[in-house]
């Protein structure tokens, strides 16, 4: 009881910490930050062999300019690198035991274990304390719930596996049920419906789902608020979920690495700078995009200090009406990988072109495209899966090749060779609960820096 108890007074804080610097001067916000992550620093090193030799010799002034890590050093260090000595292959037993029996209770000297599948299908191990915990549960109430606190909320969580961080979460006024998505979708049919959910938490292609089977009257849901995470909101499926509904769809970007942004109601996506600082590696000045550098000042367990992700933002510049001080990204983009490489019509140069480029060419195609997948295999072929009905698929096949012809020439590339696969959702892994969907795949070594 003393134990519930103390960690309802630390998600309380949490929210209350998480309201309280929403709308921070960003002149303070940037002090709080250096102060905070110099503090953090100091920890950091004292209990991580990894960062400990890592940044051995620097001043803490300096830390913008630290060494980069990453998931690779991450994984590669993880006994050094987390600050409780746990082992990798003593975290990765009690992870993947979760994943077969599906009871992810079970903890590793007071930490939670996770295993996240990344957008790649290589696992990614994760640990948090309670403490670390309790936080992300009060901020993740105070960035994501549609009300206010004292309302009364029915969450319908679906994700691949649950964790020690949603335990205990329920109150009078607050019940939440887990659905996992390794089950048939339409077997919970009647468990979503008994749950009234008053908000529906799951990555983009369960919404579809979902507004598809409320659209076509298997279900009659009517939730108040939807939340797209785990996967890239792009702009058809934020329609197509939107129109169903009749409902606006908030974003949440969370990843292994931490809780990043989510958006206000007013629909911009915030950097959640009150627990970390984001540095830009820039891609493309121009047009925004960069990947991020992410130094988390709250997390101990499993510091995240300088750290590359494998992701393309890109920048907001417009202030919100919400009045935050905190940054805006425009999108996430989807990950590096994600990025196709094609020639200059004079063959001298080697040009980007980013997954939204792609993705804006076969949603205004064909109406008839249902999906998609594109993926790249080398410089000079690309191979394209469409779900459509086989009535249509000649013409949908004709449409995609001359919009994305036209994509290349309009951006003034060679267009590579292209060629088509029959597939349908299955083969797209467009239900897949082992890796996340992804619509355009890079799959060699890109030979830009």
């Amino acid at each position: 009881m003393l134990e519930g108890l103390l960690r309802t007074v630390r998600i309380g804080l949490g929210y209350r910490n998480a309201r309280k610097g929403f709308l921070r001067s960003r002149s303070s916000l940037e002090r709080f930050q250096e102060k905070s992550v110099r503090s953090h620093l100091r920890y950091v090193m004292a209990h991580s062999g990894y960062y400990r030799e890592l940044f051995q010799g620097k001043e803490l002034s300096d830390w913008r300019s630290f060494p980069v890590t990453d998931k690779q050093a991450m994984m590669t260090n993880f006994d050094r690198y987390n600050t409780l000595g746990i082992g990798r292959e003593e975290a990765l037993s009690i992870a993947r035991k979760g994943e077969q029996t599906r009871d992810f209770r079970p903890t590793l000297r007071g930490a939670t274990v996770g295993l996240s599948s990344g957008t790649t299908g290589s696992y990614s191990l994760f640990l948090s304390s309670a403490e670390e915990n309790a936080a992300f549960i009060g901020m993740a109430l105070a960035r994501l719930l549609r009300g206010g606190i004292i309302d009364s909320h029915r969450i319908a969580f679906f994700h691949r596996a649950h964790s020690n961080l949603y335990q205990g979460l329920d109150s009078g006024r607050l019940r939440h049920r887990f659905f996992d998505l390794s089950h048939d979708l339409e077997s919970e049919f009647e468990s979503l419906e008994e749950l009234n959910p008053t908000q529906i938490i799951g990555p983009p292609f369960l919404l579809r789902r979902l507004g598809e089977a409320v659209k076509g009257g298997r279900l009659s849901l009517r939730p108040k608020a939807l939340l797209s995470v785990a996967e890239v909101l792009d702009d058809a499926d934020r329609r197509r979920i939107s129109g169903d509904f009749g409902l606006s769809v908030d974003e949440a970007y969370i990843a292994t690495e931490g809780f990043i942004a989510a958006t206000c109601r007013y629909g911009s996506l915030h950097v959640n700078e009150d627990c970390l600082v984001m540095q830009r590696e820039w891609l493309d000045r121009d047009s925004g995009r960069f990947i991020p550098i992410i130094t988390d000042f709250r997390r101990r367990i499993q510091p995240i200090i300088r750290y590359r992700l494998d992701d393309v933002l890109v920048d907001g510049d417009a202030p919100c009406k919400c009045g935050s001080a905190f940054a805006i990204l425009q999108r996430v983009e989807g990950r590096c990988d994600d990025v196709l490489v094609a020639r200059t019509r004079e063959g001298e140069q080697l040009r980007r072109i980013f997954p939204d480029f792609v993705r804006r060419a076969l949603c205004t195609a064909s109406e008839d495209i249902r999906d998609y997948r594109v993926t790249q295999n080398s410089m000079d072929n690309i191979l394209v899966s469409l779900d459509t009905s086989s009535e249509h698929r000649r013409q949908c096949e004709q449409d995609a090749l001359g919009a994305l012809h036209a994509m290349f020439d309009g951006m003034g590339c060679k267009s590579p060779e292209i060629a088509f696969e029959c597939s349908d959702p299955a083969a797209l892994q467009l239900s897949s609960t082992k890796v996340k969907v992804r619509r355009v795949v890079r799959n060699f070594p890109t030979p830009l820096t």
